[in-house]
């Protein structure tokens, strides 16, 4: 990610959830640029409009879930994005199906910072 404006995407349909993440990443960096989508819809015209280094995608959104949102995702990035599944759903079967589908790694919820932080190590650049 850029270092002047790290852009981060957050696609989650629970306020709560899209709260307490983007309350985590202000704390690890406040010059973090994030955006939510609270809907697949927004979260491609977000998407269209300004490209994100990082998006983090509810797997269990209304309507289209993650899994398709992603496909669309990677059907429109202009450059490689790292996409983080982000998701109550967290086991090593779980992991191998994120990474078959084009997830580059998932962040379990609830959040812990230190998982948290060794995501943006890892994908930041």
């Amino acid at each position: 990610m850029s270092e002047t404006t790290p852009h981060i995407l957050i696609i989650e349909d629970l306020k709560m959830s899209q709260v307490i993440l983007e309350r985590h990443l202000r704390k690890l960096n406040p010059r973090f640029q994030i955006d939510v989508a609270e809907s697949g819809t927004f979260a491609l015209e977000l998407f269209r409009e300004k490209h994100h280094q990082l998006i983090f995608l509810d797997i269990q959104l209304p309507r289209i879930d993650g899994f398709a949102l992603l496909k669309r995702l990677r059907e429109l990035e202009q450059e490689k994005t790292s996409i983080i599944a982000y998701t109550a759903i967290a086991g090593n079967h779980e992991y191998q199906q994120f990474i078959n589908a084009g997830f580059t790694d998932y962040l379990p919820k609830p959040v812990k910072r230190a998982a948290l932080e060794q995501i943006l190590a890892v994908y930041r650049s």
